[in-house]
């Protein structure tokens, strides 16, 4: 997989250029068989220092680009699930006011005495 050059201007925008490096080299990963999205293999790569990677990829989770969400199965197991790419990100896991907002035509009446 790769971005296309609007997706690229979009994330340095966002997050800066090392940013966009780091989240190039995450979606390069997709369908790497067990490949885990870890700061000091990122770190490793590039030649900077885990602290480094870490902060890109706080910056990139606070874009809405990268996303882990860790569970563990009932064998024991744990599973890491990386969601990459705003769009699947914010249609799965942000709400938006219109699924917070209750529409104003909406009232519920309230007897005073029992308040």
């Amino acid at each position: 997989m790769y971005l296309k050059s609007k997706e690229i201007k979009e994330v340095v925008t966002e997050c800066g250029e090392a940013a966009c490096l780091l989240y190039q080299y995450y979606v390069s990963k997709v369908g790497a068989k067990s490949f885990e999205y870890t700061d000091v293999k990122s770190a490793a790569y590039f030649g900077w220092k885990p602290s480094k990677a870490k902060a890109l990829r706080l910056k990139l989770i606070k874009a809405n680009l990268f996303r882990q969400d860790v569970g563990t199965l009932a064998s024991g197991r744990k599973t890491v699930f990386t969601y990459l790419g705003k769009d699947i990100i914010e249609s799965r896991f942000v709400a938006t006011v219109e699924d917070v907002v209750v529409p104003s035509t909406d009232y519920v009446e309230v007897d005073e005495d029992s308040v």
